[in-house]
């Protein structure tokens, strides 16, 4: 972020095609371009030897269901929540409030990350 902001690195072969769109003021494009690789990085890691040891969240799905999906992660995590400290937090999740995107971002976006995004359940 900021001026001197560096796309992640998770595809070498890729990661110059995030500093052209921001070379070129598309601010929407290359952060939904960073999106993707990053999102299909995590996609080949969990289709790999880490898989059954990776647990993926949606964000949005979280903001939903918080006290559910909490108590998903410390199951997974072989974890307890006996003070119920993890419950209260839970409780004080809520998505943030939608903003208005300018006309032809959301497009914009949608078209880099489709392909990544149909993999995590997004259509």
């Amino acid at each position: 972020f900021g001026p001197q902001r560096q796309p992640a690195n998770f595809d070498p072969q890729r990661v110059g095609e995030i500093e052209a769109a921001w070379r070129e003021g598309d601010e929407y494009r290359g952060y939904a371009r960073q999106w993707a690789q990053a999102y299909a990085h995590v996609d080949r890691l969990r289709a790999g030897p880490l898989g059954a040891r990776m647990m993926v969240l949606r964000y949005e799905d979280f903001c939903d269901q918080p006290a559910r999906l909490a108590a998903q992660i410390l199951d997974f995590c072989q974890l307890g929540d006996a003070t119920g400290r993890v419950a209260a937090q839970a409780a004080t999740v809520s998505a943030p409030s939608q903003r208005a995107l300018p006309p032809g971002a959301a497009e914009t976006v949608w078209d880099e990350v489709r392909e990544v995004a149909a993999r995590f359940g997004y259509a």
